[in-house]
């Protein structure tokens, strides 16, 4: 059977959700798709005979080589009730967005965007108020700001498309009309010579690892070393960029999203910082 496809894994992992209500309950916003894969596992661990899944969900966990106990109800997705009539929708549960993938988000905003000047997420900021930021400069004046959609990540997209951003903004970049081209004055046919790139200012458009994969070679080669070790390393490498940003970025890095998206694991020590004795499962 075929690898499920990330659609199939988020729709199995909200049935899981509503079924089982595990705790935690399943990211499906901004995750990465294999660890996505990892909590359905988890989750599916909790199932009993006599639970009832639908048989689209069912197929993932199969796909998924998952264990599943016997006296499980298979069924297709109810489409209306015995007499024919429409069954009322359920009102679906808002996605869940944890307070650092906004922050993230905001980072990337800064970048790909150019916003000037550059948006802050403050650590007194609610959730609440961090979505009403987010929104405020995606639009103006009502009107969605246009601006290169390939730039962002995966992880981000999946946070604007929670949002209700992405398809106001793509729909907007594909419509923006192209400038025609003016046609050649007589006697100036030669082609002038291309310009180089200018660099950025924050270097986002130089090649090289950026200031996230920085702070996680640092921890693995240089560790043990703390947080104002790994900013120092930072501002060093990265001269032209804030430091009051980076250190926010090492704030929400170490140790949560590294134990989360990197191949290894980080812990504390009393002299700083380090890769994790025990390996990660």
């Amino acid at each position: 059977m075929s690898e499920p496809k990330r659609p199939e894994l988020i729709a199995a992992a909200k049935e899981l959700n509503t079924l089982l209500d595990p705790d935690p309950k399943i990211k499906t916003v901004g995750v990465k798709t294999d660890e996505l894969t990892k909590a359905i596992v988890v989750a599916a661990g909790l199932l009993d005979k006599g639970d009832s899944l639908t048989t689209e969900t069912h197929a993932v966990l199969c796909a998924l080589e998952i264990e599943l106990p016997e006296g499980l109800v298979i069924a297709a997705a109810d489409a209306g009730d015995e007499n024919g009539d429409d069954v009322p929708e359920e009102k679906k549960p808002e996605p869940m967005i944890e307070r650092e993938d906004l922050v993230s988000l905001i980072e990337e905003m800064n970048k790909v965007m150019d916003l000037d000047p550059a948006i802050e997420a403050s650590e007194k900021s609610s959730i609440d108020g961090l979505k009403k930021l987010i929104h405020d400069n995606c639009y103006d004046k009502g009107e969605c700001q246009v601006f290169d959609t390939d730039k962002f990540s995966a992880e981000a997209w999946e946070v604007l498309t929670a949002l209700g951003v992405q398809a106001v903004i793509t729909k907007k970049a594909k419509d923006k009309p192209a400038k025609a081209e003016k046609p050649a004055k007589a006697g100036k046919g030669k082609d002038k010579p291309v310009k180089a790139e200018k660099a950025k200012k924050d270097g986002s458009n130089l090649k090289g690892p950026g200031v996230i994969k920085t702070i996680a070679t640092t921890i693995k080669e240089q560790g043990p070393i703390t947080k104002e070790g790994i900013l120092a390393v930072l501002v060093e490498k990265f001269p032209d960029r804030d430091a009051v940003a980076m250190k926010k970025t090492i704030n929400v890095q170490v140790p949560n999203r590294i134990n989360k998206e990197q191949d290894f694991t980080i812990e504390n020590s009393d002299k700083g910082w380090k890769v994790a004795s025990k390996a990660k499962k």
